[in-house]
């Protein structure tokens, strides 16, 4: 299937009056391919929101599989009953009245959007918005409520076609390009709840401002100046000669300061001013598509255009004048929207294990897309099974299952240390700063937290520090001393033996000729010294002895020069 780049659909069906509120003109914005088999395509409300628990499926598919993971539900049709791909609109509707039904079959009715992607190729070259409800005034819609069998709660739903149509659509893309341009697409959808229209009354168009749209009069113009908004416009340099040029960037899907004005996340003080490139020259341009440029164009995602025109400057004082201040304004407005992701699957196209938690993974990019895209004002509510926090690695763990994934042992590193969550490795690349990588007590190397990892000897004493009270060394002893206080390989003034440290060959109260340092053979033997490396000296006589040693090597070396 090759899905048109942003193609986007706004599906407006036919609405009664109910509750006070009028209802907006009925119309069917097509996307980008103009599929007629999108066209009024709607769920059958009273199927999903009106059957009686026991029936909620409506012979639409028998026996089907329903599962509630962490973060979406998995629906998946067992006995071949939905007809894959969708060869009618019939075929459409059905899937997503099938779908709905099961997720509210074992969910609560509390979910302002509802976002269904399909395990497989639908056929439909589309995604869409499908709005229920709109209860905010100035941003440009009539307000509306969807008649009878609607939810109390649900907003609108958004149909992400299959999980894979971005892949599909760019092989050998940069997977991180590809990611943006699925994130891209799914704020867009998002955004669609609030934007992209401008209406002063049901079915009147404001002139002034139509002119920044574009595509279904449900987007922006291409040449609307917009950042590089998921809502489309490009982000446009004024060249400052009469010319402007692109700069949108494919990997861009934060909103705009209109969108998130009219999103209720910013307030109209904060709603910087704007442009539009008016009478565009397009003469011999071409879209990315290789169509007549316009402003029904997509945007300019990969080469950069140039083209002249006029510029008309727009501030948020353009749409508040015409459209009235947003209300709810941005002290009242909603931030964080309960949401719930739905994954549709065929008999002939479920998804294996591996595949749901990839799609987990999937629903927690795209949730997190949304937030960045909102500058963090925004956020979605998604997650439906709270699961305790995991256990990082390296801390106490009673089993495996409570480790994090990152690290799925729990394994003690030695024998009478207590088990800690933590992973294999090869070398001490494969573990985390602060870790080390050592044999366990199973005999496998692990990631081992440096407070546990086996330590070298000293690097001079050769004598293990057994923590007990150190036997004192005499000249003529015959016993090695005992230097655990030497533990690196330079000097530690502190440590009197230690190798690093001048004259610890001194051990004796008389002349030693091998030991160049030897306090004793300076002036032969009149400084009365006493050992300068006995274990157990302190610092401050350390530092003395040591002092002593340099001045009598310079003294040694004077008289040298001397003779």
């Amino acid at each position: 299937m090759k899905l048109a780049p942003l193609a986007a659909l706004i599906l407006l069906p036919s609405l009664a009056i109910a509750d006070g509120i009028e209802p907006w003109r009925a119309r069917t914005l097509r996307d980008a391919t103009r599929s007629a088999m999108v066209e009024e395509t709607k769920p059958n409300w009273d199927e999903v929101f009106l059957r009686p628990p026991w029936d909620v499926r409506s012979n639409l598919a028998g026996a089907p599989t329903v599962e509630v993971r962490r973060n979406y539900v998995y629906v998946e049709d067992t006995d071949g009953t939905l007809t894959v791909p969708f060869q009618s609109n019939r075929d459409l509707q059905g899937a997503l009245t099938f779908g709905l039904q099961q997720v509210y079959s074992v969910l609560p009715d509390e979910f302002v959007f509802v976002y269904m992607f399909t395990s497989f190729d639908t056929n439909v070259g589309a995604f869409f918005y499908a709005p229920l409800v709109n209860t905010d005034s100035g941003i440009g819609q009539q307000l509306f409520r969807q008649g009878r069998g609607a939810s109390e709660v649900l907003q609108g739903y958004i149909f992400m076609n299959y999980w894979k149509s971005f892949n599909d659509q760019f092989p050998g893309f940069p997977q991180n390009v590809i990611d943006s341009f699925a994130q891209s697409v799914f704020n867009q959808e998002a955004g669609h709840r609030w934007g992209t229209s401008f209406e002063v009354g049901p079915g009147v168009a404001d002139g002034h401002l139509q002119q920044l749209l574009g595509r279904d009069d449900a987007h922006w113009s291409y040449f609307t100046q917009t950042n590089g908004s998921p809502m489309e416009g490009n982000s446009w340099r004024d060249n400052g000669n009469g010319s402007f040029t692109t700069t949108t960037d494919v990997r861009a899907f934060n909103y705009s300061d209109v969108d998130l004005y009219l999103m209720g996340l910013i307030r109209p003080d904060q709603v910087q001013p704007w442009f539009l490139i008016s009478n565009p020259n397009v003469t011999g341009k071409r879209d990315i598509y290789q169509q007549q440029l316009g402003a029904s164009s997509p945007p300019q995602l990969f080469q950069p255009m140039t083209l002249s025109g006029t510029r008309v400057d727009y501030t948020i004082n353009d749409l508040t004048s015409r459209l009235g201040l947003r209300i709810p304004n941005v002290n009242n407005s909603p931030k964080r929207f309960r949401v719930v992701f739905a994954m549709l699957a065929s008999r002939t196209n479920k998804l294996s294990e591996a595949q749901r938690n990839e799609f987990e993974g999937d629903v927690d990019r795209y949730a997190t897309g949304f937030h960045t895209g909102t500058r963090n004002l925004g956020e979605l509510d998604y997650i439906l099974i709270d699961q305790p926090t995991k256990i990082a690695i390296g801390q106490a763990c009673p089993a495996a299952s409570e480790c994090v994934n990152e690290a799925p042992l729990c394994t003690r590193p030695e024998l009478g240390q207590e088990n800690i969550c933590t992973r294999g490795c090869a070398d001490v690349q494969g573990c985390p700063i602060g870790f080390c990588c050592a044999m366990g007590s199973e005999g496998a190397s692990i990631c081992t937290p440096d407070s546990m990892c086996p330590r070298p000897p000293p690097p001079d004493a050769g004598v293990a520090d057994t923590g007990e009270p150190v036997m004192m060394s005499t000249p003529d002893s015959g016993i090695a001393p005992a230097c655990t206080c030497d533990t690196t390989t330079v000097c530690d003034p502190t440590c009197a033996c230690d190798a690093e440290c001048p004259c610890t060959c001194d051990l004796t109260t008389g002349c030693d000729s091998s030991c160049t340092c030897d306090a004793e053979c300076i002036g032969d033997g009149a400084l009365p010294l006493q050992p300068s490396s006995g274990c157990g000296v302190s610092g401050g006589s350390a530092g003395n002895f040591a002092l002593l040693g340099l001045l009598g090597a310079i003294a040694l070396l004077t008289r040298r020069r001397l003779q």
